[in-house]
């Protein structure tokens, strides 16, 4: 009796010409299309058509045939928002509320 409960297909196909940049990954049941390339550090997790290039966590398509996708949205790296800083921010507001709260 296998601890597996999944069945069938659970890794990747690529098909040729792939190009997966450094520290990129591939997950599950995935195809990869013809001609495609993946961005350094990317994550891609859905199926890939064709002469694509996908970037980000999760990939998405940025470029097709050589084309931006959607060019007016560029992505913006200088002003991502900070939700890591926002969430501690929260947790210290909270953590002084209770510390006034404990005092006589």
């Amino acid at each position: 009796m296998s601890l597996l409960a999944d069945t069938g297909k659970r890794h990747p196909t690529l098909g040729s010409n792939v190009l997966v940049g450094a520290g990129a990954a591939i997950r599950g049941p995935v195809f990869i299309g013809n001609n495609v390339r993946i961005a350094a550090g990317s994550v891609a997790l859905r199926c890939l058509p064709d002469n694509v290039t996908a970037a980000g966590v999760p990939a998405i398509i940025v470029r097709r045939n050589g084309e931006k996708v959607n060019p007016s949205n560029d992505l913006n790296q200088r002003d991502v928002p900070d939700l890591f800083g926002e969430r501690l921010a929260v947790l210290e507001e909270k953590l002084l509320s209770l510390e006034k709260r404990q005092k006589p």
